[in-house]
């Protein structure tokens, strides 16, 4: 007989939870009181970040495992931290079910969040459990970074280099793969054994925490994860900053596989970087003198891949793509919550 979360009680799955989630260096009091109590080093600045998923918005059961959901919403957090340079420590997480929710999914997402904190060296510490129409998750994360050396959003300046660090288009093309496989799609399921790195780039992203510390080390000052796709996010430093941009499409790095997905899903890869969102890569603005340095660091530390494919402009020039035949169009897409036909696929 299928047990649910209705059978197990509130108390009996926090238990489960209790049970499961290891607590690392700093944690005073774990799950289980009104608050975890933590300690954290007087010498850094403390990072404080939140995402939420909602079953139908940012996942669907058919296409990912719980487990993969559990994963994926630590590492949408554990990949700000990483954007500003810091290091992941603790987290809380909430989640709202359905009271007959199959407890295996229950447990696949409780098992998924705790291989990413135990992947980052997170300790969750605590959360909510509560009753919801559909499947729903939330998690707060606290990290810290040094107060020197922190990448903002608000840092990029006029002649700066933009730099993507990873590559670009996996997430979203992975998704559309995943839903063409699933409705019958022979060519989509085919693609996808052979380039497995599209499904697992939507279902199990990594954060690039080592990446982003190297950034700020090397002298960066400003970076953004690309969560809502390259033009939207290249917008948001231009916001903060107050600064144009040109991305060159022919610079923009395609993650492996983008290109074979775009041509059997008839779709120009190039919108799956700049507009589909989820890849959490880092977006950088980069001195031009620190560039070549900051590119050497990457290549012989065998980081992530590196590439310089834009620059930041001087303020009022707007925001553009320049395409390989010299001309330009408005950098515009990507993800927005609530924008009517936004860029996501």
């Amino acid at each position: 007989m299928q047990e649910s979360l209705e059978g197990l009680g509130e108390f009996g799955f926090i238990s489960r939870i209790r049970a499961r989630l290891s607590q690392g260096p700093g944690v005073v009091l774990g799950p289980g009181d009104d608050a975890a109590l933590l300690r954290l080093d007087p010498r850094m600045l403390a990072l404080f970040t939140v995402d939420a998923m909602v079953e139908g918005v940012h996942f669907d059961l058919a296409l990912s495992s719980a487990a993969d959901v559990g994963w994926k919403l630590l590492v949408a957090s554990v990949s700000d931290a990483a954007a500003m340079g810091g290091r992941p420590l603790f987290a809380v997480a909430s989640v709202g079910a359905p009271a007959g929710t199959d407890l295996a999914v229950a447990e696949g997402f409780l098992e998924g969040l705790a291989e990413a904190a135990e992947t980052y060296g997170v300790s969750v510490v605590g959360g909510d459990v509560v009753r919801a129409p559909v499947l729903t998750a939330s998690l707060s994360l606290i990290g810290e970074v040094a107060e020197d050396a922190v990448l903002r959003r608000s840092g990029a300046r006029t002649g700066d280099a933009l730099v993507v660090v990873g590559g670009l288009g996996a997430a979203a093309a992975g998704l559309e793969l995943l839903r063409s496989a699933t409705s019958g799609g022979e060519g989509a399921r085919r693609l996808l054994a052979e380039e497995a790195s599209l499904a697992s780039a939507h279902r199990r992203p990594r954060g690039l925490v080592s990446e982003g510390g190297r950034l700020a080390g090397l002298g960066v000052r400003c970076a953004i994860d690309v969560s809502d796709g390259l033009a939207a996010d290249a917008g948001h430093i231009c916001e903060e900053s107050g600064v144009g941009v040109v991305v060159e499409a022919s610079r923009v790095p395609l993650a492996a596989g983008v290109e074979r997905a775009g041509a059997l899903l008839h779709t120009d890869p190039l919108r799956l970087a700049l507009a589909g969102g989820e890849d959490f890569a880092l977006a950088a603005a980069v001195p031009q003198g620190l560039v070549e340095q900051v590119v050497e660091a990457f290549e012989s530390e065998a980081l992530a891949p590196i590439a310089v494919c834009g620059r930041f402009t001087l303020p009022g020039q707007g925001r553009w793509l320049a395409l390989p035949d010299g001309s330009r169009r408005p950098l515009e897409g990507g993800w927005d919550h609530f924008a009517s036909g936004s860029g996501r696929p």
